[in-house]
Protein backbone atom coordinates (compact mmCIF):
# COMPACT_ATOMS: atom_id res chain seq x y z
CA UNK A 1 0.00 0.00 0.00
CA UNK A 2 1.52 3.15 -1.02
CA UNK A 3 1.45 6.40 0.74
CA UNK A 4 0.92 9.56 -0.34
CA UNK A 5 3.83 12.30 0.59
CA UNK A 6 1.40 14.76 2.55
CA UNK A 7 -0.10 12.11 4.64
CA UNK A 8 3.56 11.08 5.64
CA UNK A 9 4.56 14.71 6.27
CA UNK A 10 0.98 15.07 8.66
CA UNK A 11 1.94 12.06 10.42
CA UNK A 12 5.46 13.47 11.09
CA UNK A 13 4.51 17.14 11.76
CA UNK A 14 2.04 15.54 14.07
CA UNK A 15 5.32 13.92 16.09
CA UNK A 16 7.26 17.39 16.22
CA UNK A 17 3.70 18.92 17.73
CA UNK A 18 3.63 16.38 20.06
CA UNK A 19 7.49 17.20 20.93
CA UNK A 20 6.79 20.82 21.39
CA UNK A 21 3.64 20.25 23.63
CA UNK A 22 5.31 17.45 25.58
CA UNK A 23 8.93 18.56 25.79
CA UNK A 24 9.65 22.15 24.43
CA UNK A 25 6.49 24.22 26.31
CA UNK A 26 7.24 22.34 29.42
CA UNK A 27 10.63 22.03 29.72
CA UNK A 28 11.04 26.13 28.68
CA UNK A 29 7.62 27.52 29.05
CA UNK A 30 5.55 29.29 26.07
CA UNK A 31 7.06 32.34 25.94
CA UNK A 32 11.10 33.96 26.39
CA UNK A 33 12.19 30.99 28.65
CA UNK A 34 13.66 29.10 26.03
CA UNK A 35 17.45 30.07 24.86
CA UNK A 36 16.43 29.49 21.47
CA UNK A 37 14.74 32.77 21.72
CA UNK A 38 18.51 34.30 21.44
CA UNK A 39 19.50 32.33 18.61
CA UNK A 40 19.73 33.58 14.89
CA UNK A 41 18.66 31.52 11.81
CA UNK A 42 22.35 30.89 11.78
CA UNK A 43 22.17 29.86 15.15
CA UNK A 44 19.63 27.22 14.27
CA UNK A 45 21.31 26.22 11.41
CA UNK A 46 24.16 25.09 13.41
CA UNK A 47 22.41 23.17 16.19
CA UNK A 48 20.75 21.03 12.64
CA UNK A 49 24.52 20.40 11.41
CA UNK A 50 24.96 19.45 14.85
CA UNK A 51 22.14 17.20 15.18
CA UNK A 52 22.58 15.66 11.33
CA UNK A 53 26.24 15.04 11.99
CA UNK A 54 25.57 12.49 14.84
CA UNK A 55 22.61 10.56 13.10
CA UNK A 56 23.63 6.80 13.47
CA UNK A 57 26.09 7.31 16.20
CA UNK A 58 23.55 7.41 19.25
CA UNK A 59 23.68 4.55 21.42
CA UNK A 60 20.03 5.09 23.51
CA UNK A 61 17.48 3.93 21.46
CA UNK A 62 15.44 5.79 19.43
CA UNK A 63 17.59 9.13 19.74
CA UNK A 64 18.15 9.18 16.16
CA UNK A 65 14.28 9.95 15.28
CA UNK A 66 13.96 12.38 18.50
CA UNK A 67 17.39 14.25 16.77
CA UNK A 68 14.99 14.09 13.59
CA UNK A 69 11.88 16.10 15.28
CA UNK A 70 14.41 18.72 16.51
CA UNK A 71 15.96 18.80 13.25
CA UNK A 72 12.76 20.27 12.32
CA UNK A 73 11.83 22.40 15.27
CA UNK A 74 15.12 23.72 14.63
CA UNK A 75 14.26 24.26 10.80
CA UNK A 76 10.77 25.77 11.52
CA UNK A 77 12.31 28.39 13.90
CA UNK A 78 15.24 29.18 11.43
CA UNK A 79 12.36 29.30 8.95
CA UNK A 80 10.18 31.62 11.11
CA UNK A 81 12.94 33.93 11.36
CA UNK A 82 14.27 34.13 8.12
CA UNK A 83 10.79 35.15 6.97
CA UNK A 84 10.49 37.97 9.48
CA UNK A 85 13.69 39.34 8.48
CA UNK A 86 12.67 39.10 4.31
CA UNK A 87 9.31 40.50 5.65
CA UNK A 88 10.84 43.72 6.95
CA UNK A 89 12.78 44.40 3.57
Amino acid sequence: MSRSKLIDWVDFSDTVNDHVLDYVIPQYGENGNDPCTEYSAADMIRQINKYTARQGKNSRPGQDLLDLVKIAHYAQMAHTLISEDEKKC
